[in-house]
């Protein structure tokens, strides 16, 4: 039962994630149009605010698990790879759906190497 549960809740951390991630997307777009100081720090506010989502997933990893379970290793370990799971489905989504259009208005760009 614990299994079928854990992955019932990474597969609802990865559907929130990337939930998450199209509104990043789309309220960076609409921070793109505004003028030049404001992109940049609403940007960094957005940023900081899907950061801390992506944290959300291992609080709620104890909920599910029980308190017996978080002492156990092997538990721990499973949980691990299962958030990591969960966070490169959501990255790839995002990547795959909204990189080049964000690049496009100067956000995620390639760093030059001089």
């Amino acid at each position: 039962m614990t299994w079928l549960q854990l992955l019932a809740y990474f597969a609802v951390c990865t559907v929130a994630l990337m939930a998450v991630l199209e509104a990043f997307a789309w309220l960076l777009r609409r921070v793109a149009l505004l003028p030049r100081p404001l992109p940049l720090l609403l940007g960094l506010l957005l940023y900081g605010v899907v950061a801390c989502a992506f944290a959300l997933p291992l609080f709620g990893l104890e909920l599910v698990q029980g308190p017996s379970a978080s002492s156990s290793e092997a538990m721990r370990s499973v949980g691990l790879v299962g958030y990591l799971v969960c966070l490169l489905l959501a990255v790839l989504f995002f990547r795959r759906r909204h990189l080049d259009t964000l690049q496009a208005l100067g956000y995620f760009r390639p760093r030059s190497r001089h």
